[in-house]
């Protein structure tokens, strides 16, 4: 969740951008530098993020729901054939 992103949008523009509040994630040994370089001590602070990120954000849930559901019925269709002598 904190690398780099490159994204590309027909429905936003450049240089806008909107304020939300990012919680404090689980530090890890991977992430602990950046999670303390970002929050520091805070469990919460205000960052800055593109608009596109923050509708995508927004968005996702539904697609991952569906992805999600369609993989409980996901059936591996085997096709047995028997030859029988003519």
């Amino acid at each position: 969740d904190n690398g780099l992103v490159f994204c590309v949008s027909t429905l936003h523009s450049i240089g806008k951008i909107i304020k939300r509040t990012r919680i404090q994630t689980q530090k890890t040994t991977k992430n602990k530098q950046h999670v303390d370089k970002i929050l520091g001590e805070n469990a919460a602070q205000d960052i800055w993020i593109p608009t596109l990120i923050d509708d995508y954000k927004y968005w996702m849930g539904g697609v991952d729901v569906a992805d999600q559901r369609i993989a409980y019925y996901h059936m591996i269709l085997r096709c047995k054939r028997i030859w029988l002598p003519i």
